[in-house]
Parts: C-alpha cells; structure tokens; sequence
C-alpha cells in the first residue's frame, strides 16, 4: 500500500468504537470523496494491511539511510 492511500484511509475511520463502519461503508465514504475510485477487495486489503500485529510486514515509508 502506498503512504497516501494508507493516509487517506485513517482518516476516514473514527477513533471510537460508535464511529466503526463497516467495509460497505468505508468503500462508500472513499468513493464520495476521492475521484479514484475503491473496490471492496482493495479496501479489504487495505484494511488488512493497516491491521497486522506484526512489526515484521513492509513499512508504509522506505527509509533511505544512504544519505545523512
């Protein structure tokens, strides 16, 4: 996933558990904000990826420690 699209999509959940949405509605909210529009797999898999207990998954930014 790439920064911005993980960017945007917390910023279309909310922070407590009477704001939840389901993946429908997520999809729906995206699709009225954004002009490129989202499919439910993607936002599953967008989810998906946000939502890993694992540190061990790819990072939202490569980090360039080649320079200083």
């Amino acid at each position: 996933m790439k920064f911005n699209e993980a960017i945007s999509v917390l910023k279309l959940l909310g922070t407590r558990p009477e704001d939840a949405m389901t993946i429908q509605q997520i999809v729906q909210k995206w699709n009225s904000l954004h002009a490129e529009k989202l499919g439910l797999r993607t936002a599953q898999r967008y989810l998906s990826e946000l939502s890993t207990d694992s540190a061990d998954g790819n990072a939202l930014v490569q980090v360039d420690t080649s320079s200083r």
